[in-house]
Parts: C-alpha cells; sequence; structure tokens
C-alpha cells in the first residue's frame, strides 16, 4: 500500500479539484481572450478547495479500504 504524505492537523493540506473539460474550456477562453491591459491573470480552478484528509475519507468509504496515512 503506497504512503500518502499530509500536513499536520494545523496546517491541513487542501487541493482545488476541478473537472479537467472546465480548466480546458477556461484555457480556452483566455486564449480568445483580448486583454484590455497587459498581464492580466486567469483563475481557471473551481475555486473551492478540499481538505485533502476529506477527500481521503470519501475514497477509503467509497472504495471499502483504509488509507495508510504518514504524518
Amino acid at each position: 500500500m503506497a504512503d500518502i504524505f499530509i500536513c499536520s492537523d494545523d496546517h491541513p493540506l487542501a487541493r482545488d479539484f476541478t473537472y479537467i473539460d472546465d480548466v480546458i474550456s477556461g484555457v480556452i477562453s483566455a486564449m480568445k481572450y483580448e486583454p484590455t491591459r497587459c498581464g492580466q491573470v486567469f483563475n481557471v480552478g473551481r475555486g473551492s478547495p478540499v481538505v485533502v484528509r476529506h477527500m481521503i475519507a470519501i475514497l477509503e468509504s467509497e472504495l471499502n479500504v483504509t488509507a495508510r496515512i504518514v504524518i
């Protein structure tokens, strides 16, 4: 079984899980955009980070397995 690294409880690790089609659509839209000024930034993420521990708990439940978490 592979080890999974998770930050401490004081600083939980969170990631924004975004569906790949949404990322591709965002990148294509950004490429077509005509900027009003130079250096504009586009965030193509979902904007709702998920704590990785919570994601692991969901996967454990759905897959009926236990992850070995190394802190």
